[in-house]
């Protein structure tokens, strides 16, 4: 099968990879594999510190309960996982369909707070092909959620892009809007360093609530006063916004298949990427689940400059 028939196909890890991090809001050190797994199962999370009968939860939009602070997912056992968007962002994104991932604790290890080492690791195993199409969900209509001036939404488009705004007024975090593309490439030398970034009071106050127990300047990007408290600089001038990119593909992983649509944001949060999640898969005439080169057979001709209008890249 040639590199491009490949591309059509679903693909999982050549091999495992593991890490050992701290759980952002648990504060529990985590140790965490992510194993190859069979086509068309999407992935899993494993609690391996959980019987055994009911330790699995899927990563699926009606498994979510809480997208406060973070994406949270319970099964039907009422077993959970929490902070699961970044790790998916990057398998997803870097074209695993299908993974199996253990873990001994309650959360995914924050790493460095954003998804360049769950991408670093991927490459470093590789993928393979499987046996089995790769679907899409084709978006056929807008479909839009709002609270307050927060608003999300997603419309039909060719390929997956991505035009979102961060209100904050701190100038000294950089750029706060972005419209990009995403692609595998795009996302792995582009995207996937923007990190979690937290004003200081609203981490204390967060703090003694009990949220980011493991919250620490190694996963976050710490301001107050206008003022970075890490030390370095920021990654590239607009990380925030960059970081909410990966946010929200790590939420739409959660559709029923990979979406293709074009997200247009103004301060959407995880609460709001739920909402629109719901609105979305709760309304059948606003998609299409079909193959991904059927999709493309679909869209025959039709290249980036027939995109949404405005989609001119800011990466």
């Amino acid at each position: 099968m040639s590199i491009n028939e490949s591309y059509y196909m679903q693909h999982t890890l050549a091999k495992s990879f593991s890490c050992l991090g701290v759980g952002l809001h648990s504060g529990y050190v985590v140790t965490m594999i992510v194993m190859p797994a069979e086509p068309d199962t999407g992935y899993t999370f494993v609690r391996r510190d959980v019987d055994s009968y009911f330790n699995e939860i899927e990563a699926h939009w009606h498994n979510v309960f809480d997208a406060k602070l973070g994406t949270n997912l319970r099964n039907n056992q009422g077993v959970k996982v929490f902070s699961v968007e970044h790790l998916l962002a990057a398998l997803s994104t870097q074209g695993i369909d299908n993974a199996r991932i253990v873990i001994d604790g309650p959360e995914v290890p924050a790493m460095d707070g954003s998804a360049r080492m769950f991408s670093d690791l991927i490459l470093s195993v590789g993928k393979v092909q499987q046996n089995a199409q790769r679907k899409v969900l084709l978006v056929k209509k807008t479909v839009q959620v709002r609270e307050g001036e927060r608003t999300l939404s997603v419309q039909p488009s060719p390929l997956l892009w991505m035009d979102l705004e961060v209100n904050t007024p701190h100038a000294k975090l950089g750029s706060k809007r972005i419209s990009t593309p995403v692609t595998e490439l795009l996302f792995i030398k582009k995207l996937s360093g923007g990190r979690n970034f937290i004003d200081a009071d609203h981490l204390s106050a967060y703090k003694e609530l009990g949220y980011f127990q493991g919250a620490s300047s190694n996963n976050l990007v710490i301001f107050q006063d206008s003022e970075i408290l890490n030390k370095g600089k920021l990654r590239y001038k607009d990380e925030i916004a960059r970081h909410k990119v990966v946010d929200l593909l790590g939420d739409m992983v959660l559709a029923d298949a990979p979406i293709i649509g074009h997200f247009i944001g103004r301060s959407a949060d995880h609460s709001l990427h739920h909402l629109l999640m719901l609105e979305l898969m709760c309304d059948p005439e606003s998609y299409v689940i079909t193959t991904l080169k059927a999709l493309e057979e679909d869209w025959l001709g039709l290249t980036a400059d027939k995109a949404p209008k405005n989609c001119r890249s800011s990466v």
